[in-house]
């Protein structure tokens, strides 16, 4: 058997050593090879630029790698050549000061750091980026490095601008609207109220805002209001509203009509109301206009025949369930013509108006005047127990013309007849009580004027009977 010396047992252990720290090396250069695959795979997961570059003014590069998915294979390339040269060719020069200073004000904040700028391609085409990243190293005074990671939000940020455009149109369409537009809390309070608010109210806007709606409208017309919105709220969808009145800075009330749309939120909850609502004031007033046109006599603004005869039907129902009586008088004025011609149609008519006040002064609120035409007047006297009620009524219209009526700078006397027709002694029904009371009234023209007639008075053949003063 051959003996091993002492030098190759040294050389053997060597070897041995050798091979094992050889295996080492080889085993940790495949786990390193490992690890740099596992890290370029997670680098190349992510959507974006990944870097660190050192915490100084230039950002001065470290490594850069990745891309943006809105970029060409080329364009990636061209924009991780210039970063790597040189990050702040990358940034847009406007934006690059604001970068710098926010960074910096973000890094003494929490040493972390969340900015959006955009970038520029070789191109000169525009990327908005997110820019997210923390300060690492930088012990013992070193400045340190910023390690980040940069994603594309351009389309973001388009539809951002987009956003703000549209409302950018929507609010010149609000603001230049004639109508009035406003924006109605949950709570009843008003969030937002259009310019045409002012303009129509003479409020400042400032005015409205967190004001609840139900202490700005017209009494009588809240309940109305109150239950259009409940309405809206229960069908879930908006439609017409009522007219209401506003009070306007001045004092007056004014008219308006609002369509109310809900808004609810993403749970489905009510959110807001908005309200577009139009003033309708100067409609309102020729309405009331044509319908007074309509119903009243154009000369003394009184009750015409269809307006009379409307509330000489609602009497005398209301007579009936009550059991009472109702009057019609019919009169005239004695010797109108006279003074007409005399005097002129002008003094006249002045002379008219001046008997219409006088009668409308003369009887209740309850009670109705009218004019026939010419001369003759028309009197619904409701709400009378006996017959005998009737005449302090008629002795007070008759001998109120003992006194002279002012027209102008002239006091004109002239003296009235009146006939009565009473419900339900004499007749019930509208037309057959104006016939007699046309009937008594020449009666009493007859029996010497200035005075009143009833209808059993022309049965009987009686005298009529004069008023008193």
């Amino acid at each position: 058997m051959t003996a091993v010396s002492p030098n190759s047992e040294a050389l053997q252990q060597q070897v041995t050593e050798l091979s094992a720290a050889l295996a080492d090396a080889v085993e940790q250069a495949v786990g390193d090879r490992k690890s740099l695959r596992l890290f370029q795979s997670i680098l190349d997961s992510i959507p974006g630029i990944t870097y660190r570059c050192q915490n100084d003014p230039d950002f001065t590069t470290i490594f850069v790698g990745g891309s943006l998915p809105m970029l060409r294979d080329e364009q990636a390339l061209a924009l991780l050549s210039r970063a790597r040269a040189d990050f702040t060719r990358v940034i847009h020069p406007d934006d690059l000061p604001l970068v710098r200073d926010a960074i910096r004000r973000q890094l003494a904040d929490d040493g972390g750091y969340d900015v959006e700028y955009r970038i520029v391609l070789e191109d000169g085409g525009l990327c908005w980026v997110n820019d997210r990243g923390r300060l690492t190293g930088g012990d013992s005074g070193e400045p340190g490095y910023l390690d980040g990671v940069i994603l594309d939000i351009s389309a973001r940020k388009h539809a951002e601008q987009a956003l703000r455009e549209t409302e950018a149109r929507f609010r010149i369409l609000v603001d230049h609207s004639p109508d009035l537009i406003s924006l109605l809390g949950t709570d009843g309070c008003l969030d937002y109220v259009s310019p045409s608010w002012e303009s129509h109210l003479g409020y400042p806007r400032s005015f409205w805002l967190g004001k609840s709606w139900q202490p700005l409208i017209h009494p009588e017309d809240v309940p109305i209001c109150q239950h259009y919105l409940e309405e809206v709220q229960a069908m879930g969808k908006g439609f017409p509203g009522p007219q209401y009145r506003v009070r306007h800075a001045n004092g007056d009330w004014r008219w308006f009509e609002t369509a109310v749309e809900p808004v609810y939120d993403e749970a489905g909850r009510l959110a807001s109301m908005v309200g577009i609502s139009r003033d309708i004031h100067e409609r309102k007033r020729r309405e009331d206009q044509m319908l007074r046109m309509a119903y009243h006599d154009a000369l003394t603004g009184l009750a015409n025949r269809p307006l009379f005869i409307d509330h000489l039907g609602l009497a005398l129902a209301q007579a009936r369930r009550n059991k009472n009586r109702v009057a019609v008088a019919l009169l005239d004025l004695d010797r109108f013509k006279q003074v007409n011609d005399e005097l002129g149609h002008d003094v006249g008519d002045q002379l008219l108006r001046a008997a219409a006040r006088r009668l409308e002064n003369l009887v209740r609120e309850s009670d109705t005047v009218a004019r026939f035409g010419g001369d003759e007047f028309l009197l619904i006297l409701t709400d009378l127990g006996a017959v005998e009620d009737l005449f302090p009524v008629a002795d007070k219209i008759v001998g109120s013309f003992g006194e002279p009526l002012r027209v102008g700078d002239r006091r004109i006397k002239v003296t009235t007849s009146m006939g009565l027709a009473i419900y339900p002694d004499d007749a019930r029904e509208p037309d057959s009580l104006v016939k007699l009371a046309d009937k008594a009234m020449y009666h009493a023209k007859r029996t010497g004027r200035n005075r009143y007639s009833l209808v059993g008075d022309m049965d009987s053949g009686a005298a009529s009977k004069a008023g008193v003063a």
